[in-house]
């Protein structure tokens, strides 16, 4: 991208944020893990830390912002007290099972450019056709135990896909 060739941007990846380095509270630096294990201090004017969302909250905490009590017994000195952070955190971690379908047309066949283009067409004079639809058809909130209150998992179906190959979804955890 065009942001990526700046002359003041470093894009670093596939490492670990072990903690913010602080000044005060001013965070000053990133201390960072590669996969070779080796430990560094990344300094800047300006560091842009992107860590998702399970990923921000435990950076937070690793750096001593978070509930003091939970900091202290983890033997993590508290910066700041804010025991909001890493609370309700929710992430829609999904598991696709993708099915081919042959000897069939399937929605997918309609979002080549050709047939798009028809789509576009159809959905500006019949408000129908593939346009039309949402994103998933079918929907349940269930609860996988008895003994919760309120559902806990949410399952979708959806009748297009992406290709998997395409968009490939990896779990890297070292």
């Amino acid at each position: 991208s065009l942001a990526a060739k700046r002359a003041n941007l470093t894009i670093k990846t596939n490492l670990v944020v072990e903690r913010v380095d602080f000044n005060g509270f001013f965070a000053s630096g990133v201390w960072i893990r590669t996969k070779d294990g080796k430990n560094s201090l990344i300094k800047g004017k300006n560091i842009i830390l992107s860590g998702g969302t399970v990923g921000s909250s435990q950076i937070l905490e690793l750096s001593g912002i978070g509930c003091a009590d939970r900091l202290n017994k983890l033997g993590i000195k508290c910066i700041v007290d804010r025991p909001q952070v890493g609370e309700n955190v929710q992430d829609h971690y999904q598991s696709p099972i993708v099915v081919n379908v042959s000897h069939l047309d399937s929605l997918n066949d309609y979002v080549r450019p050709l047939a798009m283009l028809g789509q576009i067409v159809r959905y500006y004079l019949k408000k129908d056709g593939l346009l039309a639809f949402n994103a998933t058809q079918v929907g349940a909130f269930v609860k996988t135990s008895t003994n919760l209150d309120y559902p806990d998992l949410q399952i979708l179906f959806a009748p297009a896909a992406l290709d998997p190959a395409a968009h490939p979804r990896k779990l890297d955890i070292n």
